[in-house]
């Protein structure tokens, strides 16, 4: 890496934490729970200074498996999580949808955090984060608006509903990139403002 590489590596790092620190001192509410389809609800957790009270940390699902576990949460909760090791990391599976490990070593560090963190889960107060990565497509979107939690959909497809972010810079790419390294899951204020909501109502969903 060369120099001016590693000025413009720093320079966005710089400017993430910024975004973080500016969303962190918006957020008014600290106990809730974030189901995630991929990373984003982790670092949102970390950048916020906050435990992780949901179970999809460090991990993935492919957005067809996400969606099926979403709408049947109470279902999936209760099964039992079966491990395999794959190619480069830990797949685990309840019932019929897998759940991609790539951030832990070994199929019990992930089985023990995925069992230590479903104990920390608020059904209060949930809210869903899914990106059209992963083979989101038409029919995974219709399965997508049945979902009756609190939702945000991080998408270059212009859907023009109220659940979704828009990035029209991705539009010709069908879906869009990775959001985390430049913190783009903050824009619009609309992740911080879907939480807050639960400070005005009194927390319940």
């Amino acid at each position: 890496m060369n120099i001016l590489t590693r000025l413009e590596s720093k320079i966005r790092r710089i400017k993430a934490d910024r975004i973080a620190q500016s969303m962190k001192r918006d957020l008014r509410v600290s106990d809730f729970t974030i189901i995630s389809q991929n990373c984003i609800g982790g670092v949102f957790y970390h950048d916020m200074g906050l435990p992780f009270q949901s179970p999809t940390i460090n991990l993935f699902f492919k957005a067809p498996d996400f969606i099926r576990f979403v709408n049947s949460l109470d279902y999936y909760l209760t099964c039992e999580l079966t491990m395999t090791m794959g190619a480069e990391y830990p797949i685990g599976y309840l019932d019929d949808v897998a759940i991609y490990f790539m951030h832990y070593n070994t199929c019990q560090e992930a089985a023990n955090a995925w069992s230590n963190r479903c104990k920390r889960i608020n059904r209060n107060r949930l809210l869903i984060l899914c990106t059209d990565m992963e083979d989101f497509d038409d029919a995974v979107y219709e399965q997508w608006l049945k979902i009756t939690y609190p939702k945000i959909l991080f998408t270059a497809v212009n859907r023009k509903d109220r659940d979704s972010i828009f990035f029209p810079e991705f539009e010709e790419q069908g879906k869009v990139p990775d959001l985390i390294p430049d913190r783009l899951f903050y824009r619009n204020h609309r992740l911080i403002d879907t939480i807050n909501k639960w400070a005005v109502s009194g927390g319940e969903h």
